[in-house]
This record gives C-alpha cells, sequence and structure tokens, in this order.
C-alpha cells in the first residue's frame, strides 16, 4: 500500500539521519582527547615529518599535581584544539632507563614538567608545575609563535640581545651567559639594560639549581654596582630564600620586613608570600 512506501521512505531517511549523527559523533570524539606518543624518539620523527613543535610532558605516577593536570588541563577543549598544532609526548622518568635519560637531559627534577621544543630539539617554552587553563593556553600561543622567532633570529650567527633573550626565556643557562659576554666585550648592550640581563640570568641559574654562589655573584653586582635599578628588589628576594635554605629563619624574616615597603608592588606581594611561607613553615 501506499502508506507503507512512505513509511519506508521515512524510516530511510531517519536511517540516514541517526548514521550521519553517529560518522559525526565519532569523528569529534577523535578530536576530543589528545594523542599521547610515549617514545621521543617516534614522536621526534612525526614532529620531523609534520613539521610541528613538541609538548614533552614529564610526569609521574605519584606526582599529585600530574593528575590535576590530566584532568583540568588535558581535557579542557581549547587546550586539546590548540594541541593539534603540536606534537604531545608523554615521558616518565620511572618507566625506563631511556626516559631516565631524557628527563635528565632537559634538566627536570620536579614534578610536573613540561617543556616545549621545536623539531630540532631547540627548547620554546618551559613549565613547571601547575598552570590555569587560560595561562596554559596562552603558554601554547607563545611557544607555538617562538618556532618563527628563533628560525628568524638564528639565520645568522651575528651575536644580538634578541638571541640573548630567546636563550633566557628558553632558559639556556650556558648560552645566555656566553651570548651576554660576548654582547658586553662589543659594547651591544645599552648600560641601561645591564642590570635587567644579571638579573635574568642570575635568576634562571638559581631556580635550575645551577651553582647557587655564581648567581649570588651576579645579584650582588646588581646590588653593588646598579642600586638605582629595579632589579635589587628581586636580587634581594633570592639573597633571602638563600639566606633561608641556609636555615637563618629570623634573619630572612627581618631582611624582607625591612625592605617590602620599597619595593615595587610585584615584588613586594612576593615578599609578603615568602614571609607567610616561612611563618606558616616554622609555625613563627
Amino acid at each position: 500500500m501506499w502508506w507503507n512506501c512512505v513509511l519506508i521512505y521515512n524510516m530511510k531517511k531517519y536511517i540516514n539521519i541517526l548514521i550521519l549523527i553517529i560518522i559525526t559523533t565519532v569523528s569529534c570524539s577523535k578530536k576530543s582527547s589528545i594523542q599521547w606518543y610515549n617514545d621521543f624518539s617516534e614522536a621526534l620523527k612525526v614532529s620531523q615529518s609534520e613539521n610541528k613543535p613538541i609538548m614533552i610532558y614529564f610526569y609521574t605516577e605519584w606526582c599529585t599535581i600530574c593528575k590535576v593536570l590530566d584532568r583540568k588541563i588535558y581535557a579542557d577543549k581549547n587546550i586539546v584544539k590548540k594541541l593539534d598544532n603540536f606534537i604531545s609526548v608523554k615521558i616518565n622518568p620511572e618507566d625506563n632507563k631511556t626516559n631516565e635519560e631524557i628527563t635528565k637531559e632537559y634538566n627536570v627534577d620536579g614534578f610536573p614538567t613540561i617543556v616545549f621544543i621545536n623539531n630540532n630539539e631547540f627548547i620554546l617554552k618551559r613549565v613547571v608545575g601547575y598552570l590555569e587553563p587560560d595561562n596554559f593556553s596562552d603558554t601554547l600561543d607563545l611557544a607555538l609563535a617562538k618556532v618563527d622567532i628563533v628560525k628568524e633570529e638564528f639565520k645568522s650567527e651575528e651575536a644580538t640581545t634578541k638571541k640573548l633573550d630567546i636563550y633566557i626565556d628558553s632558559q639556556y643557562v650556558d648560552k645566555s651567559i656566553e651570548m651576554y659576554d660576548t654582547l658586553l666585550e662589543n659594547n651591544k648592550i645599552d648600560n641601561n639594560n645591564i642590570p635587567k640581563y644579571l638579573s635574568s640570568i642570575a635568576t634562571i641559574m638559581f631556580e635550575n639549581n645551577r651553582i647557587i654562589e655564581e648567581s649570588l655573584e651576579y645579584f650582588d653586582k646588581i646590588l653593588n654596582e646598579y642600586s638605582s635599578s629595579p632589579e635589587v628588589y628581586n636580587a634581594h628576594f633570592y639573597k633571602a630564600i638563600y639566606m633561608y635554605g641556609n636555615g637563618e629563619i629570623n634573619k630572612t624574616i627581618e631582611y624582607l620586613e625591612n625592605l617590602k615597603d620599597k619595593a615595587p608592588s610585584d615584588i613586594k606581594e612576593k615578599y609578603i608570600d615568602f614571609i607567610n611561607y616561612i611563618k606558616e613553615e616554622d609555625n613563627i
């Protein structure tokens, strides 16, 4: 009967729509999670083949913050979408000797640490600990933009302050020191910028557990020779951390209390946070 034909026709339309929905859903679901590599060598080959930078996620099974990252950051739709521009690899140093060596090579001693590199293994960005989704998203944008910046700037071997800025931002300690010394020797650094570079190099030395005493020499140079520079307050902050690390608890608090009202607002906030941390940690 004619109504059977209509019914069959409508059923076919309905089935076709269902099939389309299923296909679309499956297709979308494939893009709703990050494609992780667990082999760094394989990830590097894919990176070079597809001309994409790499995000290396250093983690451990016992790392609590890593679990927060997995749940909040790597499940965020905006971040998942942006990570299509990267090759993502997970490295657990406790899994095998190769991963342990890669972790040491990238100077990772805390978890989580995320290192962004280009396909020539030049470090673009480094993140230690947790970032909120918006901040992490911004970091992805900066890392991606830096790919072209590095490529353009390193076409020549000329020593430039832009190269120095790149090395500092990427936390290449030795290369930063070498570039700074070369530029200084050739009078290519404006005197007004010397304290900034001394402070930046000393900071990455200190935070990467490089010869702490050597970083303090840079900070002392700022305090002794550039006392009118705002960088003196950053130098004081790291000297205070050093004091505290040597067990000089009350001296550290007194040192920062005497300086905090003179410091710029952003540094003052760091002083206050550190003072409160010490008091809480040491029951003062």
